[in-house]
């Protein structure tokens, strides 16, 4: 009976250990920053994408303060080739200063994410509470939990 349990757990630990780059993407909201651009993504089952992304910017004696909520799918293709879109987003905050954004420029904002092209990265590393994603051409970009 002792060996039967022992290989039980052995073998629970080894799936557990062994988790592939989707389970990894989808345990949790990933936070990542980028000069004054902070994306909270969180890739949920079903390939559905949903976070925020919050642009501050107190270089200007106003603060520009923007909050986005996103939306979209999400697709892993073999182990490393991760592709995302926004293909609903929000204004859910937009203020210089204390004052709300006009419309036609909170409008801009939303557009920025809106009529962007889909994200398609590669998953340089991921593991424990750290995602680094790579693109042609750009810094590679990295996230925590």
């Amino acid at each position: 009976m002792r060996p039967t349990i022992l290989l039980a757990v052995s073998a629970f630990c080894l799936a557990a250990c062994d988790q592939g780059p989707k389970v990894l993407l989808g345990g949790g909201q990933w936070t990542c920053a980028e000069d004054e651009i902070v994306l909270a993504l969180t890739f949920g089952s079903g390939g559905k994408l949903t976070g925020d992304i919050k642009m501050d910017d107190e270089s200007s004696p106003e603060g520009l303060h923007v909050l986005v909520r996103v939306s979209g799918p999400w697709e892993l293709k073999g182990e490393d080739e991760l592709s995302f879109s926004f293909t609903e987003v929000a204004i859910a905050e937009a203020k210089r200063g204390s004052e709300p954004l006009e419309q036609a420029e909170a409008e801009y904002f939303k557009g920025m994410f809106s009529d962007a092209d889909p994200v398609n990265a590669k998953i340089a590393s991921i593991g424990g509470n750290k995602l680094v994603l790579a693109q042609d051409g750009k810094d590679d970009l990295t996230c925590t939990r």
